[in-house]
């Protein structure tokens, strides 16, 4: 008589949850419509001022263009600060916002008097919103898409395709939307194309990275801030030993810089990297392997002392993504918690935000509504050891054989 399969089904189910949802705890149901938004994308990641979090969803909203909200760090008093509404002030707005003196900064995808982006402020209570910039393709470059850098006077920022060479670029402008320069136009067959990482600033240097170039893996690399030096640290190639369509923004810990890509590495499924700050000591940390570990990080690394939290968008157990940790020399790799879109929310996007050992992040669908959610994860909360769990595991086993033994 053939054995039952759902014994082994109860070892796979015991293992498996102890380590998938320990600590994960969900603060919002995104419900999309006309009175939330729905749907985070690309590097969503959420930013506090000491009393709020804040963050953007391209969808949903009175407009159904996306919206700017807040919410406290226990999930109530969830509010939309803006609806979009495309002619005018923009459309989808992606990535993360930026904060600087009590006031929010951030970009549209689209939507704006030129249809093809805008940059926009608003402060914290949801007053004064104001389109710095309209962006229009042949002059400033369009679809800005990556993280804001300020640095108290200009902000720093990419584009994804026009300017120059049609390819994207680097632009600079004033917090008060004065005084915007191209810094870089981007050229695909020289140095790299289609920017939607965000940069990092350094003293008077930036660090980024393009999803494209002539190999059609992308590069990263440095400028400042005046627009001079250009320089490619790395290109991309692909396959085992590195990876390829960079995504999110570099951290930088004293001369390091840390990223993740979406592709590459031995299993296709993206790499941890570092790199010096001048182009010295490329190295990958590790390469993701989907089912084991996850695949597709789309968002940045997050640092907390020693070690680096980040997520990817797929794999895991449920294929539904993961949160790991790893230590900056690569060793530890470990996965923290697993995602399942029916309960916490599936696909997490962006990066994840580090408020007193608690990280807050966003997932791009799952929850109630399927639309995403807010959650928070706690890594100091205690997940059953594996012993107790394969304990566990084989209980049920004998159990259910028994009784089937039994009935037979």
């Amino acid at each position: 008589m053939r054995k039952p399969w759902w014994p082994m089904m109860a070892v796979f189910f015991a293992l498996s949850c102890g380590t998938a949802q320990a600590g994960l705890v969900k603060l919002h149901d995104f419900s999309g419509g006309t009175t939330d938004g729905a749907a985070p994308d690309d590097d969503s990641t959420l930013v506090y001022d000491g009393s709020r979090v804040y963050g953007v969803v391209p969808n949903g909203g009175a407009n159904d263009s996306g919206v700017v909200y807040a919410m406290n760090l226990d999930g109530s008093g969830y509010t939309i600060l803006h609806h979009f509404t495309s002619s005018t002030d923009g459309q989808y707005p992606e990535g993360r916002l930026t904060l600087d003196d009590g006031r929010l900064y951030g970009t549209s995808g689209s939507g704006g008097t030129n249809d093809e982006g805008t940059l926009f402020a608003i402060d914290t209570d949801g007053t004064n919103f104001e389109v710095l910039i309209d962006f229009e393709q042949s002059t400033t470059g369009a679809n800005a898409t990556g993280a804001l850098n300020i640095d108290g006077t200009n902000i720093y920022g990419t584009t994804t395709y026009g300017g120059a060479n049609g390819d994207g670029g680097i632009y600079q402008v004033g917090i008060d939307g004065t005084g915007f320069s191209v810094l870089h136009d981007f050229n695909y067959a020289t140095d790299g194309s289609y920017s939607i990482s965000g940069l990092t600033l350094d003293g008077s240097t930036l660090f980024g990275m393009t999803n494209d170039s002539a190999n059609d893996y992308g590069i990263i690399f440095s400028l400042e801030t005046d627009g001079s030096a250009f320089d490619i640290l790395h290109e991309f190639m692909d396959g085992a030993g590195d990876g390829a369509d960079p995504r999110g923004s570099m951290i930088l810990n004293g001369s390091t810089l840390y990223g993740m890509t979406d592709n590459g590495g031995a299993e296709g499924d993206g790499v941890i990297f570092s790199i010096g700050t001048h182009g010295s000591d490329f190295s990958i940390l590790h390469e993701f392997a989907a089912l084991t570990d996850g695949k597709d990080a789309e968002g940045s690394l997050t640092l907390v002392g020693d070690i680096l939290y980040g997520m990817t968008e797929d794999g895991g157990l449920t294929d539904d993504g993961i949160l790991f940790s790893i230590n900056l020399d690569g060793s530890d790799f470990d996965v923290l918690a697993q995602f399942d879109e029916s309960t916490f929310g599936g696909d997490p996007e962006g990066s994840l935000l580090h408020i007193d050992g608690v990280f807050y992040g966003v997932t791009n669908n799952g929850g109630v509504n399927d639309n995403g959610t807010i959650f928070a994860f706690n890594p100091s909360v205690s997940v059953p050891e594996p012993s107790t769990l394969a304990i566990f595991a084989l209980a049920l086993m004998g159990l259910t054989s028994r009784r089937f033994k039994k009935q037979a």
